[in-house]
Order: C-alpha cells, then sequence, then structure tokens
C-alpha cells in the first residue's frame, strides 16, 4: 500500500516538475538572448596580454592568433550552454570573468542577477515543489 502512494506522489511531482522545467527553459532562453545582446562577438582576447581584441571585437570574426573563450555568447546554442554553466556553478567565474574584460564592470550584475534569480530563485521553487507534494503523502 505504501509503495503504490509513493508511486502515486511521484507521477503527481512529475506533472510539477514538467511545469518547472518549462520555467527553466524559458528563463535560460530568456537569460541567454539577453547574454547575446550584451557579449555577442565581444569576447575575442590577445593570447600575449589577455586584453579584448580592438580591431576584432564586434567583428564577428577571432582570427588564429586570437582567442575566443569556449564559453560565449555568439549564438543562441553558445549563449544558452554558457548560460546553463553558470546556472550550474560550474567555473561560472571564469564566463564572468572573460564578460568583464570585454565590456567592463557591468558584466557583473549580469551575472549576479543570473546567479541570484537562477541558483537562488529557481532551485528553491524546485525544493518547494518536490517537497510540498510528499508532504502530503
Amino acid at each position: 500500500r505504501s509503495l503504490r502512494v509513493l508511486i502515486d506522489t511521484m507521477l503527481r511531482t512529475l506533472k510539477d516538475v514538467a511545469y518547472f522545467a518549462v520555467l527553466l527553459l524559458l528563463f535560460l532562453f530568456i537569460f541567454s538572448l539577453i547574454g547575446m545582446q550584451f557579449f555577442a562577438n565581444q569576447l575575442c582576447f590577445d593570447p600575449g596580454t589577455g586584453l579584448p581584441s580592438e580591431e576584432f571585437q564586434g567583428s564577428g570574426s577571432c582570427p588564429a592568433p586570437f582567442e575566443r573563450p569556449r564559453a560565449h555568447f555568439d549564438n543562441i546554442f553558445w549563449a544558452f550552454l554558457a548560460v546553463f554553466q553558470v546556472l550550474s556553478e560550474e567555473n561560472w567565474n571564469a564566463i564572468m570573468y572573460d564578460c568583464w574584460r570585454a565590456v567592463g564592470w557591468p558584466a557583473t550584475i549580469y551575472f549576479v542577477a543570473l546567479v541570484v534569480v537562477g541558483n537562488f530563485v529557481l532551485l528553491n521553487l524546485f525544493l518547494a515543489i518536490v517537497l510540498g507534494n510528499f508532504e502530503g503523502m
């Protein structure tokens, strides 16, 4: 009997988690678009100095001697992956530092908003959904 109640609760939780997943994808998409607006074609650095390349910044190309970080915001795919990497907190500070080097201190506002809303608000919302469904068990 208790196994049946547990399975019913898990199925009810999956429906609510699916709604949460839609909200999370929408959040990722919105922050990816904002990141593309601010940082697209800006992350092209001189390997010798580590400074942004003045001649190629904003041009959409980053030729061979210059370096583009793996996580960049040049198209929606890479922007989506960069935002997901920030939300997973895996080396997110390197992405923030690269964007800060390219466009200056306002980049930190974007990343602080992304981390605060993404990690604290959305994670707590997910936990509230799961715990709320299992509380009535």
